[in-house]
């Protein structure tokens, strides 16, 4: 029997970092995650999540993810 995808949830969070960290482009206090759950026809469902390293490239990201389920 072939799985299809059912659903898919996908969410962004912003999680604070016990450490900030500093680089070339700017001082991160908080991390951005995408997190993403897919549901298949049989009932399994599977987790995952990617980091962006930039906020803003998460509403790229998440439509993208939505398109290609």
């Amino acid at each position: 029997m072939s799985q299809a995808i059912k659903s898919v949830r996908v969410r962004q969070v912003d999680l604070p970092l016990n450490f900030p960290v500093v680089s070339r482009v700017g001082l991160f206090e908080k991390w951005p995650v995408i997190l993403i759950d897919l549901e298949m026809t049989d009932g399994t469902v599977g987790q995952s999540y990617l980091e962006p390293y930039l906020k803003h490239s998460a509403r790229y990201i998440v439509p993208a993810i939505q398109d290609l389920v």
